[in-house]
């Protein structure tokens, strides 16, 4: 096979002394790129770079303002163009043939996906090995996603892959990097942990080799050069090792196989516990040397986030992992330690460090600190993937954004996991979980709501809403009995923490504005979700439901999708309704099956199922589908009555039929509607089975005859829709989330 070529990225800062020998310990192989990325060092790293690349041809020096360490390694990983990328760091340096050696060793196994070599430790007194890779003994080849089996106790201390925190002497496969979007967390001190634990999940091979490939310096003996490792005496630097951690074990629990993630967790668990055990040992060492006490409190969340504020939740004993244990100093300044779930070893642990006479008063933080990176998404209820959410969620993975997504499900139900791209968890909508990440995202993102009376002051609320409104809201509703009602209240209040809502267009942003006396940004920027109607995916999401209902291709699709009714709720406050199909499903597949399909959607508040045996070949209950667009993408024609749903439809100016049997009394009992549905609707109005099907015998031919009033409507309520509302979305909302780079 042939060799490989590998790109070297080096961070450079403050490495003046050293960097000269990490570059010549690399070589002038053209097959190695050597990509030094220096971070605004302030002394003269650069000048001895530039005189380097006069005598090195495969020496490449980018220079930017500081920005920090994982920016600047992920700005080189975008000028990667080897086959294999690995890291360097300044003051480390590559024995005389550790690079030909990964070069060499992957070559002859097939080029696995991550190559790792030894790296030892060395100052100017002694060599020694890495505890993080004691796992290495020999020259093996792992298989991730089938380990699981090794992860028992008595293998775990030589299994302790998860662990090792290391880039440097590690080659990863460029393409691998790139397909699954590994890079290092903008936000993190120490972003290496997760970013190798991110690589060796996803990895398929990995290769290990006992051979030393690099040495590992222990830095300097003056006080402002020492490393972030190195440097005992920061107390932040804990916290950051902590938090190094718990990002690892975010990763591991994105993993899509929770049986191999739940093995993963174990080994994970294990090691973590003895290296934290490490550092409390040290904190405690410098606090008490500087005099200095620590306190161990209960944390608990005093915000209404969490519903479980009972007087047994607020004395509960140390014991319970439904809380996390913070150490800090007891002086000024809370020092958040860590978020001790990592396993229920870690409590025990801090009992025995704390052995000094110590405050007792415990620390009641306002709420667990944020994570401004991280994003919970909820779309109906967490009943589906799909909405304004969904839209976002993915033009959230197509940018450049660093951010962890948490999706929300509903049990009652999805009986399984929701098909979600990109590194997610899933967490049960209502569950202790589910609370702690609310208490801890930077964002929000519902198109309803959330079961909270109140959110965290920082976190950032995007209410997306789920369609321009016919039917009358919250403030602007005059009945004064009846489920909307509670509801308008209930919204209302919810609405007071809505930093940012989602509107269709100016008219939408209007009754928000006035229905629920908003003064948050209404952002009239169009919905993500309709501008698919007019996307290459618009022909994909019609071809998989086509192959999904087994609908052929010269059949044609009319989609059913009425809305529900205020007035038929089957138990008061169970926000479940009733509802009487208002046509003969027989009558209509006599006339329609030789040319079309009926699909039917009904509300997510109506679970009725109206197929039966004889309709079933004509008749396709899609209800349970996660997302409307997609049905939206696949139909020909529209039938609904008083479902928002046409506006979206309305993009892709195909024929929408409007069957509102009940209208006198929809007007008149329930909300009432913000249009002359005769004069402003984009298609006929029905209020007989037979007109019903007299207008779908003539849409079958077009619907020219509503041409003029169709374009209007389309001006009117759909001239925002260009095609970048998620863009423009992003920018807005998401503009203070970290970058990648």
């Amino acid at each position: 096979m042939e060799i490989p070529s590998i790109s070297i990225v080096i961070p450079v800062y403050n490495s003046q002394e050293t960097i000269e020998q990490a570059v010549r310990s690399i070589g002038k192989d053209p097959k190695f790129q050597i990509i030094a990325m220096v971070d605004g060092s302030p002394d003269h790293s650069i000048d001895i770079l530039k005189k380097l690349e006069v005598d090195f041809p495969n020496l490449e020096i980018y220079h930017h303002e500081n920005i920090g360490g994982a920016k600047t390694l992920n700005r080189g990983l975008e000028k990667v163009t080897g086959d294999y990328t690995t890291f360097l760091d300044g003051d480390d340096w590559y024995t005389s043939n550790g690079l030909k050696h990964l070069q060499t060793v992957a070559s002859q196994n097939h080029c696995p996906d991550i190559v790792i070599g030894k790296v030892v430790k060395t100052n100017s007194e002694s060599v020694t090995s890495i505890f993080d890779q004691q796992y290495i003994k020999q020259k093996t080849m792992f298989f991730p996603n089938n380990i699981s089996s090794l992860f028992y106790e008595k293998e775990l201390n030589s299994l302790n892959l998860l662990i090792d925190s290391f880039y440097t002497g590690k080659i990863f496969k460029s393409g691998f990097l790139r397909k699954n979007k590994i890079w290092f967390n903008p936000k993190l001190l120490y972003a290496d942990r997760p970013f190798i634990t991110r690589a060796i999940l996803r990895a398929e091979t990995i290769l290990t080799t006992n051979e030393v490939v690099a040495f590992w310096r222990k830095n300097l003996s003056t006080e402002g050069k020492k490393s972030i490792t190195d440097n005992i005496s920061n107390i932040k630097n804990y916290e950051d090792r902590i938090l190094s951690y718990l990002d690892s074990r975010f990763q591991i629990l994105c993993h899509p196989d929770k049986k191999l993630a739940s093995s993963y967790i174990k080994a994970f668990d294990y090691f973590v516990n003895r290296r934290i055990f490490w550092v409390l040992k040290r904190i405690r060492k410098f606090c008490f040397n500087n005099k200095k006490f620590l306190s161990i409190g209960h944390e608990y969340l005093k915000q209404t986030t969490l519903p479980q504020r009972t007087s047994e939740n607020l004395f509960a004993p140390i014991e319970k992992r439904l809380f996390r244990y913070i150490t800090y100093l007891s002086y000024r300044k809370p020092l958040h330690m860590a978020e001790f779930i990592l396993a229920p070893i870690v409590a025990p642990i801090i009992r025995r460090m704390i052995k000094k006479p110590h405050s007792a008063k415990p620390y009641k933080p306002n709420s667990l600190p944020i994570d401004s990176s991280l994003v919970v998404f909820e779309s109906f209820f967490g009943k589906e993937y799909g909405g304004q959410p969904r839209y976002i969620y993915e033009k959230l993975l197509e940018s450049k954004k660093f951010f962890k997504a948490v999706w929300v499900t509903n049990p009652k139900y999805c009986s399984t996991k929701l098909e979600i791209p990109g590194d997610h968890i899933q967490v049960a909508r209502g569950s202790d979980e589910y609370f702690r990440y609310l208490a801890r995202a930077g964002y929000w993102v519902n198109n309803i709501k959330f079961p909270v009376k109140e959110k965290p002051h920082e976190t950032i609320y995007l209410q997306t809403w789920h369609g321009t409104p016919l039917k009358r809201l919250a403030g602007d509703i005059e009945i004064k009995a009846g489920p909307e009602v509670h509801a308008r209240n209930a919204a209302y209040i919810e609405s007071r923490s809505w930093d940012f809502m989602l509107a269709q267009n100016t008219f939408s942003k209007d009754i928000f504005k006035r229905a629920y006396n908003l003064t948050c940004p209404i952002l009239d920027y169009g919905y993500p979700a309709t501008d698919v109607l007019r996307t290459e995916r618009q022909k994909e999401f019609k071809k998989r439901i086509h192959e999904k209902f087994r609908i052929p291709e010269s059949k044609k699709i009319i989609l059913y999708a009425p809305t529900w009714r205020d007035d038929m709720e089957k138990k008061k406050g169970s926000w479940e309704f009733s509802f009487s199909l208002p046509f003969d499903l027989s009558k209509m597949k006599k006339h329609f099956a030789n040319d079309f399909s009926l699909l039917m959607r009904m509300h997510h508040l109506v679970k009725e199922n109206f197929i039966t045996p004889e309709t079933k070949d004509f008749t396709i209950d899609v209800s349970g589908e996660n997302d409307a667009t997609e049905l939206l993408c696949a139909a020909d024609i529209l039938i609904t009555d008083y479902s928002s749903i046409f506006f979206d439809f309305a993009y892709t100016g195909k024929p929408i039929l409007f069957f509102m049997h009940d209208l006198d009394h929809y007007i008149s009992n329930t909300r009432g509607l913000y249009l002359d549905v005769h004069k402003e609707l984009p298609g006929p109005v029905c209020k007989t089975e037979e007109d019903l099907f007299q207008k779908l015998s003539e849409l079958k031919n077009g619907h020219t005859s509503y041409l003029e009033k169709y374009q209007a409507f389309q001006s009117r309520f759909l001239s925002q829709q260009k095609g970048d509302s998620a863009d423009r979305i992003i920018d807005t909302v998401f503009k203070d989330m970290p970058e990648l780079c």
